[in-house]
């Protein structure tokens, strides 16, 4: 893994930059933010839901081919039938077992289900053909089925080390087995032709181990998707309650969330903000008529400014006010502010209770002993003198673009004047606080200069000095934690909890969100469930993207969506141009082999070569980033590589690049499967076919034949299984455009040839055999393309 990539959650614009397969990054990152168990979990939960479609699947393939017999062969043995009836009847009972996800020892059950599932299909397939191998030369019809499901959708293809390519290869080894011992069987001299049906099985297995690492890329990027949504939310939340924390040591809860409806209404209203905000909001002010005010400020603190360290002296006020702020929270007192050395509280708001004055007092007389042991323990001389008055203020929040919460009041002045009247050491209430305290305080007479003061004169106030408490204070504060330490105070207000903690709290919920991740079209494992049992974000989830979506190729309801999705880029692209220079090379190698008649290959090797330069364009950013990362600092010197890394981003991100060059592609290699037969001589074809019958022999195929052909069909239909940037509604197109012109040549054009060919099942014409053959691949093609698009988009909407 790259050093330098330290995100905690993937980016998957930068994956596109870093050397090395983008599967790979994807499985690094999985386990640095300890998301292997989820992935392993999301796992098992797709295998439970496929293999309700699974079953589906197989079902309808065989009830089509049974129909299909039953339709076409004239006295049909009921024999012949009977395979497809028992894989109809067996198949259910044989895959409810792997339905369920949180049984144990899952994975073994996986396994052995697939070989059963293996080796029942397989048998079905070739029981037939090898009980009437002496009368007719049946071909195998689920071969290619057999094979992709293997890997595509079968238990096995989930498992953690399941290696489900030793299953697929071991059915492709029992098939090729079968097809040999049918040509030794025949005493036909075809090697050359058994060949190319090795190759044809290759590739298959090639394909769909790819498609093997596709979905792995698919499931972890949706994985640390959700991840991402998660920690997001957490992080989110966290700032959320920072927020609150800080609006609400400053400004009381009622006043904060009022100011927070103003600011989102003013949002809502006004999402351009061309409106200034301090032109339409409001004036917050709430008046409370009965409280407590403290105001408190250090004797002589010119003095310390002026003879200590302006850091120590910080040090200093920030212990003082720290302490002072733990007291206000065992007191019930609100701090409204401090400035430089005054600190300015009182009590009884946000809400009023009855002994506010002796939680005022009981306030004072803390940070008095606070600021003592403060000095005793520094050695330096930190006196107080506080002043507390009862009566009412205006509480509200002034400015502009900066906000301070303030409180104002005829009692505040006199409040103010009581504190710079009164002694060190000591507080100085006024009578009306006094009234309201009970009996627990040592006083005495106020201060000579309070008794000239020309305001607590007029507002006919005496004022007393309290000295402590009386010895048999108890306090009866009603809070239920009295002992907050300083530490408490930190974590409380500034919510010291790092990023490392939502880490490991975001990796706990996705043990939770992983069971709410899109699974298949129809959330099989789900659905299952009674509906009260269902857990409500599968509701939701599931309901909110049907009413996004239509049903029919499961397209968004918004184009706007919809096109916002198509444009996604496709990392994988070179990838899939990867699978379609090697399906290039397969059809020429089987050409090679199964073409008898002298055949100008010149066209065949230059679409070849077409298709090799797409994909060393689409790959050479890859390339040209092996050993180094691509930055503004090291782009290419050259300006024909700058050039060609632009085409191969184009080829990644542009839906106009891509879905252009992924038709053209296909089209090539249509045109390079069926070169030899639309290369072949007709006339002269007919007259060998014609002759051949004449002397009761075997048709010679002179230019092609038709089972390679057919299969090399297959190999391109099987390509679009690994395009994933082009949108579904286009792929079904291409696909349906080449099984149309595939049976148009075999019923068509070159229909006496195919006719000719060997069948897959007694009384079965050969060219629906062909026919049959290449749709039951492409109703494969169609539920895997469906199942894919199902769960990006779901994931891309969640998202």
């Amino acid at each position: 893994m790259d050093p330098d990539h330290s995100e905690n959650v993937v980016d998957h614009r930068s994956l596109g930059n870093m050397p090395g397969y983008e599967w790979k990054l994807l499985r690094y990152k999985c386990r640095d933010l300890r998301l292997e168990g989820v992935y392993h979990r999301h796992l098992q939960l797709v295998s439970a839901a496929v293999v309700t479609q699974l079953i589906i699947v197989i079902e309808i393939l065989m009830l089509i081919h049974v129909i299909l017999l039953f339709s076409v062969v004239k006295d049909i043995d009921f024999l012949t039938v009977l395979p497809y009836f028992a894989v109809m009847l067996l198949t259910p009972s044989i895959l409810m077992p792997s339905r369920e996800s949180n049984v144990e020892q899952y994975e073994v059950i996986a396994i052995l289900v697939s070989c059963l599932m293996a080796v029942l299909l397989t048998a079905m397939d070739l029981i037939l053909p090898i009980c009437y191998f002496r009368s007719f030369n049946l071909i195998p019809n689920f071969d290619h089925v057999v094979i992709v499901l293997v890997y595509l959708m079968f238990p096995i293809a989930f498992v953690e080390n399941g290696r489900a390519y030793l299953l697929g290869l071991a059915v492709s080894l029992v098939y090729f087995a079968y097809m040999t011992f049918m040509v030794n069987i025949n005493t036909h001299d075809e090697v050359w032709e058994l060949t190319a049906y090795g190759a044809y099985l290759f590739f298959l297995n090639m394909l769909s181990m790819s498609l093997s690492g596709f979905r792995e890329y698919n499931m972890r990027s949706g994985i640390l998707s959700r991840y991402q949504l998660v920690y997001q939310n957490l992080v989110l939340q966290m700032a959320m309650k920072q927020e609150k924390a800080l609006m609400d040591s400053i400004i009381p809860a009622t006043l904060s969330r009022s100011l927070q409806d103003t600011i989102a209404s003013h949002i809502e209203e006004d999402p351009s903000n061309l409106i200034p905000f301090t032109k339409t909001r409001h004036l917050f002010m709430e008046p409370h008529p009965e409280v407590s005010i403290l105001e408190a400020d250090m004797v002589d603190f010119t003095n310390l400014t002026t003879t200590m360290d302006v850091s120590e002296l910080v040090a200093i006020l920030h212990e003082l006010f720290v302490n002072f702020d733990l007291a206000a929270n065992h007191n019930r007192a609100t701090r409204i502010k401090f400035l430089g050395d005054s600190y300015t509280c009182v009590t009884g708001i946000p809400s009023y209770f009855a002994t506010h004055a002796n939680a005022c007092v009981n306030q004072a007389l803390d940070m008095i002993e606070i600021s003592r042991e403060a000095s005793q323990r520094r050695n330096k001389r930190i006196e107080l003198r506080v002043g507390v008055h009862s009566g009412e203020i205006l509480a509200g929040i002034i400015g502009l673009t900066k906000f301070q919460f303030d409180i104002w009041s005829k009692d505040v002045d006199i409040t103010n004047r009581l504190e710079s009247s009164g002694l060190p050491g000591m507080v100085h209430i006024s009578s009306r606080t006094l009234g309201l305290l009970d009996n627990h305080y040592v006083y005495e007479e106020g201060t000579e200069t309070a008794k000239q003061d020309p305001l607590l004169q007029r507002s006919h106030l005496s004022t007393y000095l309290i000295k402590s408490r009386l010895p048999n204070f108890e306090d009866t504060n009603d809070l239920e934690d009295d002992h907050i330490s300083q530490n408490d105070y930190n974590f409380s207000f500034i919510f010291t909890q790092d990023y490392e903690d939502i880490q490991v709290k975001a990796q706990r919920d996705m043990i939770l969100e992983v069971e709410h991740m899109p699974l298949n079209r129809v959330q099989a494992c789900k659905i299952r469930r009674p509906l009260h049992r269902m857990a409500k974000k599968d509701i939701n989830e599931e309901y909110r993207f049907h009413l996004e979506s239509y049903y029919l190729f499961t397209t968004f309801r918004s184009w706007k969506m919809e096109w916002s999705f198509s444009k996604m880029r496709d990392l994988l692209m070179k990838y899939s141009l990867g699978m379609m220079v090697l399906a290039g090379a397969t059809i020429i190698a089987m050409n090679l082999l199964h073409t008898k008649a002298a055949m100008d290959y010149t066209m065949l090797f230059g679409l070849f070569l077409l298709i090799l330069l797409a994909l060393l364009l689409a790959s050479y950013k890859k390339l040209w980033l092996r050993g180094r990362r691509l930055t503004p600092m090291t782009q290419p010197s050259t300006f024909l590589s700058r050039w060609l890394i632009k085409i191969s981003n184009l080829i990644e991100m542009s839906v106009f690049v891509r879905v252009p060059l992924g038709i053209i592609v296909l089209s090539m290699l249509y045109i390079m499967s069926s070169a030899s037969v639309l290369s072949c001589d007709i006339a002269r074809l007919e007259l060998q076919i014609i002759d051949s019958e004449l002397h009761n022999l075997k048709p010679h195929m002179i230019c092609f034949m038709p089972w390679p052909v057919t299969y090399a069909v297959i190999i391109v239909l099987s390509l679009m299984l690994v395009i994933i940037g082009i949108p579904l509604i286009i792929k079904l197109a291409v696909g349906l455009a080449i099984v149309g012109c595939h049976m148009i040549t075999v019923y068509a054009y070159y229909g006496f040839a195919f006719e000719r060919s060997e069948t897959t099942n007694v009384g079965m014409t050969s060219s629906l055999a062909h026919s049959w053959y290449l749709i039951a691949f492409f109703i494969v093609v169609v539920v895997r393309e469906g199942n894919l698009n199902y769960i990006l988009k779901a994931s891309y909407l969640y998202v």
